[in-house]
């Protein structure tokens, strides 16, 4: 119950909040690929992983890995600036276990259990030590179709820590399949019998079965597990391990579904003949796989799939889409839509203020111009011979003298707000501190605010620029109320009085 509330929040934050750009950003053994779309054009960027940095898709050198990540993000924003890069990661193959099974059609409230149900029956690795997620396949009258993904909780976790400590903000994890398959959905019209894709990347094989747009099955197998100890593969070897796969999968296919793909669609730049030839061997037809439109570099296409999952809301949802981030990233996602609608509102709140200060301001300045133009009107007055009119033309002078001194008397007992609120909020900008609630019973009580920094010295360093300005006195900063967050950042209170 407690998730489904907490994912309904997460829902409702995301619609009242503003939609950042999500990039894709793919991590292999050798490198990082980087996608993003701007004006619709696909740009790409890559930078090369020192050797051993990632092995078998596990971090072994973390340093070497954020070094590279930095510099990456330098080569994405201009110097000096601070801003979080979002991304959708794809996770090294060799990291994701894939396996599809079916669920009873039940009730929704049930599914979710069902489901968790399942994924942890079927995971290969320990639940405790494992992320899983799932995606619907396939929805018949009588059952659903899952495609249920499995890693390790650890090496995930090394890849989040990672990236927020270079200044990127994972939004999602994924595996290679899925985002390549996601580009092939959005750019080629693709056919709804079951296809066969077939990659050779420099990571290794990988090959998965489509149906529909969807993935039935994925499998991969690295290099180093084809090439063992030797330095190089021959020819001959790569084509015999090549068929030797393709065999395999075309078996599963046939014992899975009763049927055989129709066709094969291949990435394999620089050998485009020889895996033709292999594929004819089945007597099955080949495509290569190009996107010419995109005047992106084939090696780039599951990234750019990865740059398109949150570009439109149809993975949104529950089982929509495969994120192996797991509840840490979940939460972390909320609170930073916690801090996005913060500031969003923050940001109309004071417009909205603003624009009613200056409407009181013009009124104010008309009424005072209208009680000057007709008191110089009366003064100037010459009544009439009838008393009895120039009687009630006083009565109706003197309360309307009355009115304007009662709205005179009210502008003056009003006080002012927003000349010591936009004191606080400049200096609270200048310090790289942001303000996320305030408390004013009145401009001249005790305030109270709840604020966020970056580190202690931050901390310490508003609390001595708030004291040291006369605007302040009594400043406080109770240490009770000093709070670390899970990103590091730290949450406390100060108080004090406006010297008015």
């Amino acid at each position: 119950m407690a998730r489904k509330i907490f994912k309904k929040i997460i829902r409702f934050l995301e619609k009242l909040s503003s939609k950042p750009r999500i990039d894709g950003m793919e991590i292999t053994d050798s490198a990082l690929k980087y996608a993003f779309f701007e004006e619709g054009e696909a740009k790409t960027i890559a930078v090369k992983l020192p050797p051993g940095a990632v092995s078998d898709g596990k971090i072994t050198d973390k340093e070497q890995i954020v070094a590279s990540l930095k510099q990456l993000k330098r080569f994405l924003l201009p110097p000096k600036k601070d801003d979080i890069l979002r991304v959708n990661v794809v996770l090294p193959a060799s990291l994701v276990f894939t396996q599809s099974f079916s669920v009873p059609n039940v009730n929704p409230n049930e599914l979710e259990e069902s489901v968790n149900l399942n994924l942890q029956m079927i995971s290969p690795i320990p639940k405790e030590e494992a992320n899983m997620s799932a995606q619907i396949i396939s929805e018949r009258d009588f059952n659903y179709e899952f495609l249920g993904a499995f890693a390790d909780k650890k090496e995930i976790d090394d890849y989040q820590s990672a990236l927020m400590e270079a200044g990127f903000a994972p939004v999602s994890f994924e595996f290679h399949a899925i985002a390549l398959s996601r580009f092939l959905r959005k750019t080629f019209v693709v056919s709804k019998d079951l296809i066969l894709v077939f990659e050779l990347s420099s990571e290794g094989i990988d090959l998965f079965l489509m149906k529909d747009g969807n993935i039935y099955f994925s499998y991969f197998r690295s290099w180093r597990s084809i090439q063992g100890g030797a330095s190089s593969i021959a020819k001959e070897t790569l084509e015999s391990v090549v068929a030797e796969e393709l065999r395999r999968v075309l078996n599963f296919a046939s014992g899975k579904f009763g049927i055989s793909p129709t066709s094969v669609m291949f990435l394999s730049p620089g050998f485009e003949k020889e895996i033709t030839a292999i594929v004819g061997s089945f007597g099955l037809k080949s495509a290569p796989i190009v996107a010419a439109q995109l005047k992106i570099s084939p090696v780039f296409y599951s990234t750019a799939g990865a740059a398109m999952r949150w570009q439109k809301d149809d993975e949104i949802g529950s089982f929509r889409a495969i994120n192996l981030g797991g509840e840490d990233l979940s939460r972390a996602i909320y609170d930073e839509q916690i801090i996005n609608f913060l500031s969003l509102w923050r940001g109309v709140v004071a417009s909205v203020l603003s624009f009613l200060l200056l409407a009181y301001i013009i009124g104010a300045v008309f009424v005072i111009d209208q009680y000057k133009s007709i008191t110089a009107n009366v003064a100037d007055f010459t009544p009439p011979l009838d008393q009895s009119k120039l009687v009630d033309l006083e009565n109706k002078a003197s309360a309307f003298n009355a009115t304007v001194a009662e709205l005179m008397s009210i502008r003056g007992a009003n006080q002012d707000y927003y000349a010591p609120l936009r004191h606080l909020l400049d200096i609270s900008n200048a310090n790289k501190v942001k303000i996320l609630s305030i408390s004013i019973t009145s401009i001249t009580s005790p305030i109270t605010f709840l604020a966020n920094a970056a580190s202690y010295d931050t901390v310490l360093s508003f609390k001595n620029a708030l004291a040291a300005d006369p605007l302040f006195t009594g400043v406080d900063v109770p240490l009770t109320q000093i709070i670390t967050e899970s990103d590091n950042s730290i949450d406390f209170s100060v108080s004090f009085t406006f010297n008015l």
